[in-house]
């Protein structure tokens, strides 16, 4: 995608004008006809194009990638600590919590 922004002046205002350009490229894919046409069916049906339902499609799994990505950042930190601590053998967890707990709200 290609932007262009304009500042234009007129009368002490200040409008800006933005441009956008977008760049289609073609993208050939080998599917069977039987799910072809079934894909032609359902686009046709929702008044787009398969090649626009294509480009919905991939750009939802952009969002979810995304958004998958976003919530591993913020257990990256934690992640990160996971097994750098060495506990005894005959420690139980399940105290160590229910005791940090119970200091925590009484």
């Amino acid at each position: 995608m290609f932007q262009e922004i304009h500042l234009l002046e007129q009368n002490n205002t200040r409008i800006f004008v933005k441009n956008t350009r977008v760049m289609i490229t073609k993208l050939t894919l080998t599917v069977e006809k039987s799910v072809i046409d079934q894909a032609k069916i359902v686009a046709k049906a929702s008044g787009r194009s398969l090649s626009k339902m294509v480009e919905e499609y991939l750009i939802s799994l952009n969002r979810e990638s995304q958004i998958n990505q976003e919530n591993d950042d913020d257990l990256g930190g934690l992640l990160a600590l996971r097994g750098c601590i060495k506990l005894p053998e005959n420690v139980d967890i399940d105290d160590l919590r229910y005791q940090a707990i119970m200091e925590k709200h009484g």
